[in-house]
């Protein structure tokens, strides 16, 4: 139900004349205030993006206005709908229906198969966004209370946004959102717990990732330095040298150029000719770009972003497959592709 503005007020001026015949005196709430807030749940297959708006009580509840998102990982259509909510609400005045009437309203009854609010908090994950006048965004997990009997507040992999961020940018942090808790309820399930690690960048970024087993990876000391940040070694049984080392670095060797060109020279350069080559821009990701390389003696995996001006992001992985076992390499790749695919900013 969408009442008008004058409605609005005049059910805002009844109530304080109600208020004042008990005696009692109460200032009811004219204005919608800030931060604004969009609850955007995940089940069933699709995306609910739900406005929430200033009541006249002054706490803040559940817009009849919402919309469904049936591509999950359609970060643009998913950051546009969300900017889309934040200026509802800002067109929009306080909050004066009565109970039944946003019951009415409820999207669990009209968005979802739910017949229950418990049957709802058990299919669908809550990611938030929290909109300040200032013009900043943070986009947040929450965690599933005991008994789905609701969602709690998570401090965890918060991002910090900008208005003026592209509706990609802000899509792809909600759908890493919902990817992390995923996970973690998945690792609920299974009673697995995630071992993270931080670094933090010359742009003064800080990125988390899931660490690599230790029991097979060896945490290479030397890496530590102006260049890289942290690295990885693999070796195969008794070998004097690693057969594998992935890593995070500034990518020296690309002298600042985020380019195919660049990739392709600063292998060869390095290493020797290539014998395939694939270079690709990424969506819904954390990276924008990824890199393959394949020569006689070497495979060269890399994952790329531009952090600013000045750095040059890129989580690599070198691998000298003569080395190594075709199953090896192929295990190697998947533990460094999970290690690269689960970095975030925090």
């Amino acid at each position: 139900m969408d009442l008008s503005y004058e409605e609005t007020m005049r059910r805002i001026v009844q109530r304080e004349e109600e208020y004042a015949k008990k005696g009692l005196k109460r200032s009811l709430c004219r204005e919608v205030t800030y931060p604004y807030d969009v609850d955007i749940y995940k089940g069933e297959g699709k995306i609910i993006i739900v406005p929430l708006i200033t009541s006249a009580g002054w706490y803040s509840t559940e817009m009849a206005w919402h919309r469904i998102i049936n591509e999950t990982y359609n970060s643009i259509h998913i950051g546009d709908t969300i900017i889309e909510a934040l200026n509802y609400i800002k067109s929009r005045w306080v909050d004066v229906r009565y109970r039944k009437e946003r019951e009415e309203d409820s999207f669990i009854t009209k968005a979802t198969s739910c017949k229950s609010y418990k049957a709802f908090n058990k299919k669908y994950l809550l990611c938030g966004v929290i909109f300040d006048k200032d013009g900043k965004i943070i986009i947040s997990s929450t965690e599933k209370l005991d008994g789905n009997k609701g969602y709690g507040g998570n401090d965890e992999g918060l991002v910090y946004l900008n208005i003026n961020n592209s509706p990609e940018e802000i899509g792809n942090a909600v759908i890493n959102c919902f990817k992390m808790m995923e996970e973690a309820e998945e690792n609920k399930k299974t009673g697995k717990k995630k071992r993270t690690s931080v670094i933090e960048t010359l742009s003064d970024d800080k990125i988390s990732f899931e660490l690599p087993d230790l029991n097979r990876y060896e945490d290479e000391q030397d890496f530590h330095s102006a260049e890289i940040y942290q690295g990885y070694s693999f070796s195969y049984q008794s070998a004097d040298e690693p057969a594998a080392r992935f890593y995070f670095s500034i990518a020296p060797e690309l002298d600042n150029e985020l380019n195919k060109d660049a990739v392709l020279n600063a292998f060869e350069e390095e290493y020797e000719e290539p014998s395939e080559f694939k270079f690709e821009k990424l969506t819904d990701s954390f990276y924008e770009y990824y890199a393959d390389i394949i020569s006689d003696n070497y495979r060269k995996i890399a994952y790329l972003r531009r952090m600013d001006e000045n750095e040059l992001f890129s989580c690599e992985l070198i691998i000298e497959t003569k080395a190594l076992r075709a199953a090896t390499v192929s295990k190697v790749i998947k533990d460094f592709t999970h290690m690269a695919e689960s970095c975030k900013i925090i």
